[in-house]
């Protein structure tokens, strides 16, 4: 059981949470997608605005895998594997990199690129933040992207999220100082 400000009480999950939308089912993340997080990872322009370079081993695919688990199970985090509805095939993973119920959540999110610009981020991204505010009762959604990555703000921005500002040299990954712009999305009452 998990406390929000010592009086509410929500039961974590006995089982995973699953997610369906029109064309997308969300699901837990296991090693049987390590091909999948590696190809998808291993891809300059998936991660070019990453805090991490491209993956070359499948053990770096795993060393993920096991992350999202880990906050998954102490409670501060949750990230979904985004499989196609129609083949099964894994595209993608999306979710919260960390929350408080009843506070704010960070969420990121990672396509292959075969898969942009057909709406389906937008799909699982209006899915995610729904469940986040409705039963993780989260009150503010944060997304931190990496300045350039004009794709994201549009995705953010069609989902309701307003820009908040730019952070200067917040983040150092790829060997130096990066800079991102904050996106938020307050929960209104879905």
């Amino acid at each position: 059981m998990i406390y929000i400000e010592n009086k509410q009480i929500i039961n974590w999950f006995t089982e995973f949470p699953v997610i369906e939308t029109e064309r997308l089912v969300l699901c837990h993340i296991d090693v049987s997608f390590v091909p999948a997080v590696y190809e998808i990872m291993s891809n300059e322009n998936v991660v070019k605005y990453y805090d991490c370079f491209p993956f070359t081993t499948y053990a770096e695919a795993e060393t993920l895998i096991q992350h999202f688990e880990n906050r998954y199970i102490n409670c501060s985090g949750i990230r979904w594997g985004i499989l196609l509805k129609e083949t099964g095939a894994y595209i993608g993973d999306i979710g919260f990199n960390s929350f408080q119920l009843g506070g704010n959540a960070v969420i990121g999110y990672a396509l292959h690129e075969y898969y942009w610009n057909k709406g389906l981020i937008s799909e699982a991204l209006a899915s995610v933040v729904y469940f986040g505010f409705t039963t993780l009762q989260i009150h503010r959604v944060e997304a931190y992207v990496s300045v350039g990555n004009y794709g994201s703000e549009k995705v953010l921005v069609k989902n309701g999220f307003a820009y908040e500002g730019f952070l200067r040299d917040v983040q150092f990954f790829r060997e130096q100082y990066q800079s991102l712009n904050l996106f938020a999305k307050i929960n209104t009452g879905v």
